[in-house]
């Protein structure tokens, strides 16, 4: 088939939501625990310090990497936008006008032909 917008495109629209919410979810508990950490190495001196220090970078890189998801996954509306500016050109535009006018010209020649 020759699809005019890829169905492919719908489940990733709901599935988007989800995991910018899931990212949320992550960069807050990771967040959490990269603080805890700050409190533990500036608690701690020795081999716990090291291991919070350990905790702590391994926190902050997943903690990035939630936030870029969180903010680069499109939303469903933002694929929808991309779906119609996709569709959305002066070629369109013209054909759509151009089928318009033809079928307003069809219909005035029927109403004609009844008088």
């Amino acid at each position: 088939m020759n699809y005019i917008i890829n169905p492919a495109w719908f489940y990733f629209m709901s599935v988007s939501d989800g995991l910018v919410f899931i990212a949320i979810i992550s960069a807050t508990v990771f967040g959490l625990i990269c603080g805890a950490m700050v409190i533990q190495i500036s608690d701690s001196f020795g081999e716990e310090e090291r291991k919070a220090k350990r905790i702590f970078k391994k926190s902050l890189v997943f903690l990035l990497i939630s936030v870029l998801f969180a903010v680069l996954v499109p939303s469903k509306d933002t694929i929808l936008q991309i779906m119609i500016a996709k569709y959305a050109t002066y070629d369109n535009a013209a054909t759509v006008i151009q089928t318009v006018q033809n079928a307003a010209d069809y219909i005035i020649e029927s109403v004609g032909k009844l008088k």
